[in-house]
């Protein structure tokens, strides 16, 4: 057992391995992948502690029982993390099917004299309505489901200003990056800029077509996964609110 510093970026499993070995918390150039040369340089099997904790269930119970938990197509169960708006915040654990509406019931409901507004599945940006509730949570994506991802639900109540929530985004992705690539390291600190602006309501003209571009240099070019996360909530939230943010741009959105 190795205790680690701990950080967002120790999700991707080179950056685990260069933190267990000692080097700087960031992830390594792919291929050599770990199976065939990871933790000093020996084949290295990473696996999220969530899916190693199926294995107990498995080998007691059985495949055929695992897999009447969930769904034929994604079977067994997922941990939940829900937090925001409910009555009881908390971790949950329920077969992978489960629709929003049943997860929001299971956590007792939203707080008293509280409306819901919009739920954030996955951690990644994916909004849901009111009227969006029975979308089923599995692992892949298709008519009436949705992929949980890492199977955090925000739930968001009409009283929460989406500047604030902006910019509590833009804050941790600059915050956990890990400053190896300089898509992500320098276009984030540029949203985190533009968040500020947002929540002092001032915005520039120029700050649409600069969001655009750098999301579309995280997408494209940063080295690992967290700088396509950092790019998928801010094009998420701007195609939602745009009108809000930028009320004078008349271009089209591609």
């Amino acid at each position: 057992v190795v205790q680690g510093a701990g950080g967002y970026i120790y999700g991707e499993e080179t950056t685990l391995i260069n933190s267990l070995e000692g080097w700087r918390g960031e992830p390594r150039e792919k291929p050599p992948f770990p199976p065939v040369q990871g933790l000093f340089s020996r084949p290295t099997i990473v696996n999220n502690l969530e899916t190693i904790a199926n294995l107990p269930f498995i080998i007691k119970a059985g495949v055929k029982k695992f897999r009447e938990l969930g769904t034929k197509e994604s079977p067994g169960t997922k941990l939940f993390t829900v937090l925001g708006a409910v009555k009881s915040e908390g971790v949950y654990e329920f077969g992978l099917g489960i629709k929003i509406k049943e997860l929001l019931e299971a956590c007792g409901g939203l707080e008293k004299g509280k409306e819901l507004a919009q739920v954030q599945v996955g951690g990644i940006g994916n909004f849901f309505g009111p009227k969006q509730l029975n979308v089923r949570l599995t692992l892949e994506d298709g008519p009436g489901r949705i992929s949980a991802g890492l199977g955090n639900v925000f739930v968001m109540d009409t009283g929460m200003q989406i500047e604030d929530l902006l910019l509590s985004w833009a804050e941790f992705y600059k915050r956990e990056s890990c400053g190896k690539c300089a898509p992500c390291r320098e276009g984030n600190y540029q949203l985190l800029k533009i968040a500020e602006r947002f929540k002092q309501g001032k915005t520039l003209e120029n700050d649409w077509e600069n969001i655009r571009a750098i999301i579309e240099v995280l997408e494209k070019t940063s080295f690992c996964a967290l700088g396509k996360f950092a790019a998928s909530h801010w094009k998420t939230v701007i195609k939602i609110y745009r009108k809000k943010f930028f009320a004078h741009d008349k271009t089209k959105d591609k």
